[in-house]
């Protein structure tokens, strides 16, 4: 399971996930048909908390 933002965003570009918009420290991703998400983002290789992570891949359909 990926750990690092850099990690993250190339599991969610690969699932049909783009970049929208950043709002402070959060970049927003949407999806043709699943909506938006949002991620925390505190540099391209800093660390997800696992449950914040467990939350957006269960929220963007990776995992159920």
């Amino acid at each position: 399971m990926p750990t690092k933002f850099r990690e993250l965003e190339e599991m969610l570009r690969d699932a049909g996930w783009t970049f929208h918009h950043a709002t402070g420290s959060h970049y927003i991703f949407t999806h043709p048909t699943r909506g938006r998400v949002t991620v925390p983002f505190h540099g391209r290789n800093s660390d997800i908390a696992p449950g914040t992570l467990r939350d957006i891949l269960k929220r963007t359909g990776i995992v159920k």
